[in-house]
């Protein structure tokens, strides 16, 4: 039988067994909103045959209680629970000082004991299958509703942004940008703070000389690679957009990195060559040895190696 924490809502509906009185009030269960609730008759086959393994047609009450310690303050919150499954058992948790402000430790269930009597030992087949299922189904849900899926944890990354100011420049910003990689290390506390997390890398890029442009590039994938970091690029300038070439270890194989691509691991990079996004030089190219990469791309535009073959 499969019924998620929505559907276990919708399959029960409150019944006015009697008010609630003094302390009872002020102290039930917040899960729990009004006295007791009563199971709406089951409508599809698996909970019909869940009920019929309990062998009986009458409805029996599972009781919330606290337990362990502060039971005595919490004496006040027992509560039931009909069911259609017969268990006879109980619900229960220990009383937590919380269970003013919301709900506290889940309710746990409690099993009862197996029946002795020869009227209920021919049933015990059904009876212990009728507990199981109502133990999983209560447990199922009370732990899809306590212990969501805590979310990933941020990941600082390091933004590469070109700037105007001083003929030009390009910096590393922790927001923003053109490039950016998420280090596989620890990322020093300074440099999130220090100028807002900026630190210039180079300036004077925005000239003429476009080959400063190219290598202000390289100095950014440099960093990127020393932290052992993965790299994706999001966007160009426009004034002088880019083509990026990685040659991976090994087999020497090239490969371009596309813009708004996947973000690339550079552990397992070679070497690597900014030039012009018109250019052909590289274009098409699937294989080279090494140094004939490097003296192409640094014509072209500028390359370098990071690490050793």
């Amino acid at each position: 039988m499969s019924l998620d924490l929505v559907e276990l809502e919708e399959n029960l509906r409150p019944a006015r067994v009697g008010g609630w009185k003094g302390d009872e009030c002020r102290n039930r269960p917040r899960g729990l909103s009004e006295p007791p609730y009563q199971a709406r008759e089951a409508e599809d086959k698996a909970e019909l045959e869940a009920a019929a393994w309990c062998g009986s047609e009458e409805l029996r009450t599972l009781h919330l209680q606290p337990v362990g310690q502060g039971a005595a303050q919490g004496a006040g919150r027992a509560r039931s629970l009909s069911s259609p499954y017969n268990t006879g058992g109980s619900v229960s948790r220990e009383a937590s000082p919380e269970d003013e402000k919301g709900p506290g430790v889940p309710w746990a269930l409690q099993l009862p004991p197996s029946p002795e009597s020869d009227q209920t030992r021919r049933r015990s087949r059904g009876y212990s299958e009728g507990a199981r299922v109502l133990r999983d189904l209560w447990n199922r849900n009370v732990e899809c509703y306590q212990f969501p899926v805590p979310p990933e944890p941020k990941v600082p990354r390091g933004y590469l942004v070109f700037a105007e100011q001083n003929g030009g420049c390009f910096e590393l910003r922790w927001s923003g940008a053109l490039a950016a990689f998420t280090p596989s290390q620890p990322v020093p506390t300074f440099k999130l703070t220090n100028n807002g997390g900026r630190s210039e890398l180079c300036r004077a890029v925005g000239g003429p000389n476009v080959k400063k442009f190219y290598r202000g590039w390289l100095q950014y994938i440099k960093l990127a690679a020393q932290s052992g970091a993965r790299l994706a690029i999001h966007s160009n300038v426009a004034k002088q957009p880019v083509a990026i070439y990685v040659m991976l270890r090994g087999d020497s194989t090239i490969v371009p990195l596309k813009v708004g691509g996947e973000a690339v691991p550079l552990g397992g990079v070679f070497a690597v060559a900014v030039v012009g996004a018109r250019n052909d030089g590289l274009r098409g190219v699937r294989q080279l040895e090494p140094q004939v990469f490097l003296s192409i791309g640094d014509k072209i535009g500028a390359s370098m190696p990071l690490g050793e073959r």
